[in-house]
């Protein structure tokens, strides 16, 4: 039967302080499910955040099938979809958001990653979301950024945890 990837490493917390991206490198090869834990990130405008994956021939930014989701007490409040990385819907400016994003390798001989995302923005927000990407070659890297790129990081941790 098939048995699940466990994480076997995690990276320190890093704050994503107040760059417009966030990269992480030196994924090992073989890894096959990436947690990317947020904790208290937030931006300085409303762009929604994106995650990107990436090979030894850089970011991948396009052929993405994404969509994201903000619930407000209970209800659809937003749905947003994205063709450049996955997408975590994010309600507003400098709200603090803490949750996950999980990352499997579905198809090894294709280089096919599936995500799936949940995390709290304020008191009454959640965010949920999927997608699935296949890179050129094996995950050696991730980016953290916002939809249009230029909009700073203001505050907040990421670590990333690893498993084969």
């Amino acid at each position: 039967p098939p048995t699940m990837a466990m994480p076997s490493t995690i990276t320190s917390d890093t704050s994503v302080g107040t760059g417009n991206t966030y990269d992480i490198t030196g994924i090992p090869a073989g890894v096959r499910c990436v947690h990317i834990l947020f904790e208290g990130v937030s931006t300085a405008s409303t762009s929604e955040i994106l995650v990107q994956l990436g090979d030894a021939g850089g970011i991948e930014t396009s052929g993405y099938v994404s969509e994201g989701v903000h619930l407000t007490n209970g209800s659809v409040a937003g749905v947003v979809s994205s063709t450049a990385g996955f997408l975590m819907s994010y309600h507003g400016a400098s709200q603090s958001l803490s949750g996950i994003m999980d990352l499997y390798l579905k198809d090894a001989a294709n280089f096919t990653w599936v995500s799936s995302h949940n995390a709290r923005v304020a008191t009454t927000i959640v965010l949920n979301g999927a997608g699935v990407k296949s890179l050129s070659a094996a995950l050696t890297q991730i980016r953290i950024t916002t939809v249009n790129g230029s909009q700073a990081f203001d505050a907040g941790t990421v670590a990333l945890q690893y498993g084969y």
